[in-house]
């Protein structure tokens, strides 16, 4: 006879972990998570996953951004520094003393 007691195994841990994450982002309710089919719950830990490797993504490319906008926040100081000698160099006009 053939033991299907390896197939029913399950993860507990992540188990519990996907069904934090669906409470977290889908505001579920915890009897909403446990009431799932098998097929329901594997549905939702799919799109979960696909819309977390999404929100990976954008964010690498938004630092990335800011990494480029840092470099040329970089550059670009040397020449506010040349601002900065010429504003030492101008001198503020005097103002007539009245009496």
């Amino acid at each position: 006879m053939v033991s299907l007691l390896p197939l029913l195994q399950v993860d507990v841990k992540n188990l519990v972990l996907n069904k934090i994450a669906l409470l977290r982002e889908w505001q579920l309710q915890p009897s909403e998570t446990e009431n799932l089919t098998l097929w329901e719950y594997d549905i939702w830990v799919e799109e979960l996953q696909k819309e977390l490797q999404a929100k990976a993504e954008q964010h690498e490319k938004e630092s990335k951004q800011y990494e480029g906008l840092n470099k040329n926040a970089i550059s670009n100081s040397s020449s506010s520094t040349s601002l900065r000698n010429i504003k030492g160099q101008l001198k503020l006009p005097k103002i007539p003393h009245i009496n």
